[in-house]
């Protein structure tokens, strides 16, 4: 009887272990897992605002490079008027009379208003 009550308690430690296992390693990779989801989130809140802000600069890079190519087409514009005002004297000629309201002798200048469209002559939107 006494190697029975050996035999049933060595059954019944190896029983409990072999349970006792599975429930280890299920908290053990449930640990890991935790760990894991909190270290992810950690660094995407800590991550974020630098997303945001590099976002932020990209969308004033695109902004500032529009205005660079808008001044650039401008600069152009001036360079090209620059220059027919020193080589073209009939375009000195034509900014004189534009803008000072020079006219030649026996010469008519005539000045035209312009004015406002009322909001029912403008063009009909489409339906």
């Amino acid at each position: 009887m006494h190697t029975n009550k050996r035999l049933l308690e060595a059954h019944w430690q190896e029983a409990s272990e072999v349970r006792l296992i599975p429930i280890w390693e299920a908290l053990r990779q449930a640990t890991q897992l935790l760990v894991i989801t909190c270290g992810c989130v950690l660094a995407y809140v800590m991550l974020w605002p630098s997303f945001e802000k590099s976002e932020r600069l990209k969308r004033e890079i695109e902004s500032h490079d529009e205005m660079i190519s808008k001044l650039e087409t401008q600069r152009i514009i001036l360079e090209e008027e620059y220059y027919a005002l020193l080589h073209n004297p009939e375009a000195v000629e034509r900014e004189a009379r534009d803008l000072l309201n020079l006219a030649r002798e026996g010469e008519t200048i005539f000045r035209f208003v312009p004015y406002e469209q009322s909001p029912a002559i403008r063009a009909p939107q489409p339906r």
